[in-house]
């Protein structure tokens, strides 16, 4: 994955602004916390503050990344916790595969 690239120091387009980035809105590089009920439970509470944040994100536009293809997809994600709640975008998501493709290249 970019994310595995990005922590052992090998060269991949992952930046550390788009780790935090993805981390403000609720994305979880770790995909094993997905499985723990506590974990989820606490982040569906947080739901309405993250999606303020993917909101404040995407209105404000002041961010560091400025690479066209991972911010549209970064906006596509963003629209998906909108209208899911959360990030976890299934591995086979047939309204969105090319959505479904890039969180898997983030995450693993």
């Amino acid at each position: 994955s970019l994310y595995k690239k990005f922590q052992q120091g090998e060269r991949t387009t992952m930046k550390q602004d788009m780790i935090e980035k993805l981390e403000k809105i609720g994305f979880a590089f770790d995909g094993s916390k997905f499985k723990s009920p506590l974990w989820r439970a606490k982040f569906l509470k947080s739901t309405a503050f993250e999606k303020e944040k993917c909101s404040e994100t995407k209105a404000n536009g002041s961010l560091l990344i400025d690479t066209g293809r991972w911010k549209e997809n970064y906006e596509m994600l963003c629209e998906f916790q909108r209208q899911k709640g959360h990030c976890v975008v299934p591995k086979i998501y047939p309204e969105n595969s090319r959505l479904s493709s890039w969180v898997r290249r983030q995450r693993h």
